[in-house]
């Protein structure tokens, strides 16, 4: 079975077992029309009860996990579907599950690494690359974006003085 990841599970939320969820997805209500979903890890299976808009996230109550203690068990953990409807992209949209992993190169097609977190932030989305140079933090914006190309599996950047150690 091949399982499309929607969203991570961020942290609990209160006391009575609801989570706060980062979707990956645009229109994340369209998880309420499916019978279930899959939590990674042990891929556990469970139903929805409740989903509502918190600030830029969301907060879900899943079926069976009540209390603070079970919601902090499934924190990090990814959200998995069977099926998701097909979503119409803009240009210059991707999806996540197409980036990650994807190599990043400067503009002297130096490896610079590949692609294993997206930080939100209020302003814009940071790329966490890792690679020969360690860990390399990546603004998702224009001035440092050069290309995308999804085929070739690589995003071409520019990178400022200091942003990377050479050492």
């Amino acid at each position: 079975m091949n399982e499309i990841k929607i969203g991570t599970i961020l942290r609990p939320h209160g006391i009575k077992g609801e989570v706060v969820i980062r979707f990956d997805r645009e229109k994340p209500e369209k998880v309420l029309d499916l019978p279930f979903i899959l939590i990674e890890k042990e891929m556990d299976v469970f139903e929805i009860d409740e989903l509502r808009a918190h600030k830029k996230q969301f907060i879900i109550k899943l079926r069976g996990i009540d209390h603070i203690s079970q919601a902090e068990s499934l924190r990090g953990r990814s959200i998995l579907v069977d099926s998701w409807p097909e979503e119409e992209l803009q240009e210059d949209e991707y999806f996540v599950e197409d980036l990650m992993g994807i190599e990043f190169i400067d503009e002297s097609d130096r490896s610079i690494g590949h692609l294993t977190e997206i930080i939100e932030s209020p302003a814009n989305e940071i790329y966490v690359v890792e690679g020969p140079f360690g860990q390399v933090l990546i603004p998702a914006v224009s001035a440092f974006i050069l290309d995308i190309s999804i085929p070739k599996r690589q995003i071409r950047v520019r990178i400022l003085e200091g942003m990377i150690n050479e050492d």
